[in-house]
């Protein structure tokens, strides 16, 4: 049976790949679009969030997800499409089996923190919302057109979403 978490990494990972395939056909020029407001130029936007769920596994698992020397600023879209594949599919896996009462401690140079799973993977499902909706803001201003990344288009395409039209009958 498939739970609710799994449809939800499942809606992200369709989500974060449908973009890249968009900004895959850009040129140099529209990936270095900038915006007043949003977090940054659309290449940098995707690392961002592929970066983001290696950090999630991480604190999830415990082990690094990505090498620590990987060269992010010179991968390829296609590799980050197969490296999104990678962590998008790992998280859904890890969310399913992950016990959300689970405690979670980050440390970093600046803080410590200390949280429960359910936290982590919530997060993690909006923060991929967050910046997909920026690029879709840079992706407007270039007027390159975009996918419906919503959860009423994620239900469409699995055919999980009927349209039945009212009639105007009395």
């Amino acid at each position: 049976m498939t739970s609710f978490i799994d449809k939800q990494f499942e809606a992200n990972l369709k989500a974060n790949i449908e973009l890249i395939a968009v900004c895959a056909t850009l040129t140099e020029e529209q990936l270095a679009v900038e915006v007043e407001g949003i977090f940054g130029q659309i290449k940098p936007l995707i690392v961002h969030i592929i970066q983001g769920e290696g950090n999630a596994l991480r604190d999830l698992s415990g082990t690094n997800f990505w090498a620590a020397d990987t060269d992010w600023d010179s991968l390829s879209m296609e590799q980050l499409r197969e490296m999104a594949q990678q962590s998008g599919t790992a998280l859904r896996d890890y969310a399913r089996q992950t016990d959300p009462d689970k405690p979670i401690r980050f440390e970093d140079d600046n803080e410590v923190a200390e949280f429960k799973a359910w936290v982590l993977i919530n997060a993690e499902i909006h923060h991929g919302i967050e910046h997909r909706t920026q690029i879709h803001a840079l992706l407007t201003k270039l007027g390159v057109p975009h996918p419906r990344q919503d959860v009423w288009s994620f239900a469409n395409s699995l055919g999980e979403l009927k349209i039945v039209e009212k009639s105007n009958e009395a």
